[in-house]
């Protein structure tokens, strides 16, 4: 009856950014670095050129910024945005990031037009498309560090920090070693789903007997 009364519920897994965020902004560099190469992204490309072409390079023929400078900005573009994504609590974040880095890779277009160089935007603009989505994807299914309140990490590290000191009290003679209240108080509002304390399956307070047989001194 005790372990079911500390048991805790379950929880969603708990989340990592640096892999996470390799994953999904190596999804969308392959996803739009294939639609490029399979031809399905010229289309846009060329209307796009045909919107800024008239007003931006005033009917003079652009050089067109090489594939790997786009394959290098794109991969900017994915990975920096799953970092920041998966570092931001909170879909609204994830959406402003988005949308303000589809803004400021359209910026590059008339920005670029200066040299008279025209910078195709769909391959990039597909891939923050996917990253972000991936990454709202994955953050929906997992915990991530940002979404944990520092609140609960100055509980888990005042617990861990507790039981530090328990751990190393001295003993001498036949005198045994007892919890004190506030540790027991610590370790009752440790929160939910927090990596540094994984496991807390109970909390079982009788008499302190198991706490008396484990640093019983040995004759």
């Amino acid at each position: 009856m005790i372990e079911n009364q500390y048991r805790r519920p379950a929880q969603p897994p708990q989340g990592r950014v640096d892999s996470s965020a390799l994953l999904c902004g190596g999804l969308g560099l392959l996803l739009s670095g294939l639609l490029y190469w399979l031809g399905l992204l010229g289309k846009g490309d060329l209307k796009i050129l045909d919107l800024f072409g008239g007003a931006v390079f005033r009917e003079v023929v652009p050089s067109v910024l090489d594939t790997p400078a786009l394959v290098v900005i794109t991969a900017l573009c994915c990975f920096g945005l799953a970092l920041a994504m998966l570092d931001s609590c909170g879909v609204w974040r994830k959406l402003v990031l988005g949308v303000t880095l589809m803004v400021l890779v359209l910026a590059l277009v008339p920005t670029l037009a200066v040299w008279n160089i025209y910078f195709a935007p769909m391959m990039s603009l597909v891939g923050i498309f996917w990253t972000w989505f991936a990454g709202v994807i994955y953050a929906s299914h997992y915990q991530m560090p940002c979404d944990i309140p520092v609140e609960s990490v100055a509980v888990v590290e005042s617990a861990v920090t507790g039981l530090e000191v328990f751990d190393e009290m001295p003993l001498a003679g036949s005198e045994s070693v007892v919890a004190s209240p506030e540790i027991l108080d610590v370790l009752d509002e440790m929160p939910l789903g927090v990596a540094e304390v994984k496991e807390v399956e109970k909390i079982e307070v009788k008499q302190m007997s198991d706490v008396d047989a484990k640093y019983k001194p040995k004759e």
